[in-house]
């Protein structure tokens, strides 16, 4: 049996937890990962007390960096639009930064059936 690849990467918006509720919810276009990219942002992840994967401040910069491919209602605080680029990044709070680099994380793992049962 042939092994398929998945050369087109594709990309989908996510909406963080805490921005669920919310009338005009900030969201994030994350891209998919090839599996050089998946492996730099797991490089020095461990696992934590209860199975889960903590990835390192350098993974994590890896998956925010290939992974976000832009946002919508992100702002500063004088209220401008915050454009989507690598640096600005670092102002996104932390524990956003978590969850999204997670969710890249998490979505670059999962194959395709294992995506469409979870």
């Amino acid at each position: 049996m042939a092994i398929t690849v998945k050369k087109t990467l594709g990309s989908e918006w996510y909406t963080p937890a805490s921005e669920k509720e919310s009338e005009e919810p900030a969201r994030f276009k994350l891209k998919d990962l090839n599996r050089e990219q998946l492996d730099d942002a797991m490089n020095g992840a461990m696992m934590d007390d209860k199975g889960s994967f903590r990835l390192s401040p350098q993974g994590t910069r890896s998956a925010l960096k290939n992974g976000i491919e832009e946002w919508e209602g992100v702002e500063d605080e004088s209220g401008e639009k915050l454009k989507c680029t690598f640096v600005n990044h670092r102002y996104l709070p932390w524990q956003l930064g978590q969850e999204l680099a997670a969710e890249i994380v998490t979505k670059a793992m999962l194959g395709d059936p294992e995506e469409k049962n979870s």
